[in-house]
């Protein structure tokens, strides 16, 4: 059954790559918060990003979702809002709140920013077979959408968080903490 962590369970953390230059390897949009506002439970972060779309793609819209995080480190999710001419960025992830002043955080939308959590986070990963619960049941991987089924491919990796990703993407991605599938 799905779900079940094989023998081979390990944790795809270790040391992260330190990247130094990934926003400009990738040229990524920044957001450099001018203000920082803690309150009840909440981190809010008031700027203006470097750019709100990326390779041509929207990355940010009033009510989007989104993630901010420095370079080489899981990014937190949060919520945009327009504040005038800047942007608020509203989290409730505890990690938010060591987010200061002035600092250079990479920009993420939220369907990428959500795979590069998946590879940066340090998730607990296991090797399942996937079992469907009725013939045509599949999953798709969440990097590359690529179909998990019977009987051909129906080995996965599945995170303590419940993310799927195929062979590949494991290898490819999560085991070297790599972005490069935002490319």
């Amino acid at each position: 059954m799905l779900g079940r962590y094989a023998p081979g369970t390990r944790r795809a953390s270790g040391p992260v790559p330190v990247i130094a230059d990934v926003g400009q390897k990738y040229m990524l949009p920044h957001f450099k918060p001018r203000d920082v506002r803690k309150c009840d439970g909440t981190v809010e972060l008031i700027g203006v990003p470097s750019t709100e779309s990326y390779k041509g793609q929207t990355w940010l819209g009033a009510k989007w979702i989104g993630y901010l995080g420095r370079v080489a480190e899981a990014p937190v999710s949060g919520r945009w809002f327009p504040e005038g001419d800047e942007w608020k960025f509203v989290s409730e992830d505890k990690a938010a709140f060591s987010f200061v002043k002035e600092e250079d955080l990479l920009l993420y939308d939220g369907y990428w920013g959500g795979r590069v959590y998946m590879v940066l986070a340090g998730l607990i990963w296991g090797k399942e077979e996937y079992i469907p619960n009725k013939p045509g049941d599949h999953k798709h991987c969440e990097i590359c959408w690529a179909t998990i089924s019977l009987p051909d491919d129906a080995i996965c990796y599945r995170s303590n968080k419940r993310d799927i990703v195929c062979p590949e993407c494991y290898q490819r991605f999560v085991i070297p903490h790599s972005i490069d599938f935002i490319t």
